[in-house]
């Protein structure tokens, strides 16, 4: 199981890598290679959903459980919002970034995450739940988009600097994609939010017991949700939004990778640890 999860794993990880490259000579303004890099990264994509539907057959539950299984599933998220975008947009030179972030998150999986993490093994009580495994898919979902948000107002805060070395869009183009990933992602984190407590009710007795996680997590929802009302109500324009963007995604980050040790550092019962 392992070797043939290694196997579609490192397959994805080579498409995607062609189609970083290929995205690198759209971003330099080569067309030729636009329908090289889609089916690059559609070639990865479903490699990587073939890795993650063995890995489930094979533990009897959906990949969700572990920081592992969670970085692939996000990769692969930020996969479909590469592909989403490109077909709503019409431009693909946002891709490169977006897809060397879903590169980085892949290579951060298999690689950063030590292998006793990567090993499947029957879930702990409090995850083996439905409503865990919709909380962590509709929470991924919601960071993929998001990344896509954060990836296109990181391009529009630097846009001055990067067109020296490539054809971007305009502030206007950069900016719309911006709110489409906000838009996208805004009802999977609300999901997230929702799916959460009812989880956390139905393992631990509390819908919400003010860990640092739930803190980061309402903290990103209240992020995007001004970002949406200073976008929408207040007609909030530019790098004000993309400043949103992008902390909206580096809260995600914190949260993922030291809310748990924080509270631990701090002396704080730490109910789950996902």
């Amino acid at each position: 199981m392992e070797a043939l999860e290694g196997l579609l794993l490192g397959l994805s990880a080579l498409a995607l890598l062609a189609g970083v490259a290929t995205s690198f000579l759209l971003a330099r303004g080569n067309e030729r290679w636009a329908w090289v890099s889609t089916f690059a990264v559609g070639i990865s994509l479903v490699v990587l959903l073939g890795g993650l539907v063995e890995r489930g057959l094979w533990g009897g539950y959906w990949p969700l459980a572990s920081p592992y299984e969670f970085a692939l599933v996000c990769a692969g998220t930020l996969l479909l919002a590469y592909l989403a975008m490109i077909g709503q947009s019409g431009t693909r030179t946002v891709g490169a970034a977006l897809l060397l972030l879903a590169l980085m998150v892949m290579g951060y999986a298999r690689l950063g995450i030590p292998a006793v993490v990567q090993v499947v093994r029957p879930l702990p009580p409090a995850l083996d739940s439905l409503w865990a495994q919709l909380h962590a898919g509709t929470l991924a979902m919601a960071y993929g988009a998001f990344g896509a948000a954060a990836v296109t107002g990181l391009l529009y805060l630097m846009r001055g600097w990067l067109s020296r070395w490539a054809a971007l869009p305009s502030g206007e183009v950069l900016e719309g994609l911006g709110q489409w990933g906000v838009t996208l992602g805004f009802p999977w984190m609300t999901l997230a939010m929702i799916t959460g407590a009812i989880w956390a009710q139905m393992a631990w007795g509390t819908y919400w017991n003010w860990e640092p996680k739930e803190i980061l997590a309402l903290a990103t929802w209240l992020i995007y949700l001004l970002y949406l009302h200073a976008r929408v109500v207040r007609g909030w324009r530019g790098r004000p939004l993309a400043i949103l963007a992008v902390l909206g995604v580096i809260l995600a980050v914190v949260n993922y990778f030291w809310a748990g040790s924080l509270a631990r550092s701090a002396g704080l019962e730490v109910l789950r640890v996902y």
